[in-house]
């Protein structure tokens, strides 16, 4: 059995960041394919810089600070 693949390489995803009750998110556009649980390279729209995220949903990757 494999897991799904629920960020496609290319697709835009929603970028989350949370900290202490506090909900931050941003679009991103995925640079790999990847599973739930997995750390993906993600462009961040605004600003054009390359962070690594957690995929946790489809179309949804979280970073933590």
């Amino acid at each position: 059995y494999t897991e799904p693949t629920l960020v496609k390489r290319g697709e835009r995803v929603n970028i989350q960041s949370g900290k202490a009750g506090l909900l931050i998110s941003a679009p991103g556009v995925a640079i790999m394919d990847g599973i739930k649980g997995q750390q993906i390279p993600v462009k961040n729209v605004s600003s054009q810089r390359v962070i690594h995220a957690t995929v946790t949903a489809p179309g949804q990757v979280t970073v933590t600070f």
